[in-house]
């Protein structure tokens, strides 16, 4: 999809909303096809192309959540045919990589970019050892961890994070590039 400030911001409310529903224990992945279903649905019944429209902004924040394309290549594909549109063109593999990793401390201290040491929050090795343990022990939860080591300072800001762990998936974010984690174990 061809850049554009809104379409991003778009997305990044669908993934919020969408993100928000392992609270409740949903899964993200199925509540994506199932919207994206319920779209397509609605564009055969009313003819309306902005229907089809709205899922081609669900099918972007399902990617870059790191989902894989091909688990629903043919509802996507579809959707992208009667839009006369090409995959390849709109979702190239380079942009929307999946992106499963171990659960290992190693991996996981991979994806924390910048860890300033402070007396005012958990060490690196504390917030590695607190998202394995949140990731193996399923407790379901958001869990934010910022890296900002003076967080009562106006004006200076750290990477944050996002931890998501619902009871059928769980997902890590660094919020500030806009990258989504799922975790193998």
């Amino acid at each position: 999809m061809l850049y554009d400030e809104q379409q991003d911001l778009k997305v990044e409310v669908i993934k919020l909303a969408i993100g928000a529903t392992a609270y409740r224990g949903f899964s993200i992945k199925e509540v994506y096809k199932e919207v994206v279903c319920k779209l397509e649905t609605y564009y055969q019944q009313s003819m309306k192309k902005e229907y089809l429209e709205a899922a081609l902004l669900h099918i972007k924040a399902y990617m870059e959540m790191g989902y894989d394309y091909e688990d629903n290549q043919s509802l996507f594909d579809g959707i992208l045919n009667i839009l006369n549109m090409e995959r390849e063109i709109l979702f190239p593999k380079k942009h929307f990589p999946v992106r499963e990793i171990k659960l290992s401390k190693e991996q996981i201290k991979r994806l924390i970019l910048r860890w300033p040491a402070s007396k005012k929050r958990m060490s690196i090795n504390e917030v590695i050892d607190d998202i394995m343990g949140k990731v193996k022990q399923k407790e379901i939860g958001i869990y934010h961890y910022d890296s900002n080591p003076t967080p009562d300072k106006v004006g200076t800001s750290g990477d944050l994070y996002e931890l998501v762990i619902g009871s059928n998936e769980s997902y890590f974010r660094d919020i500030k590039r806009r990258k989504y984690f799922t975790f193998k174990e």
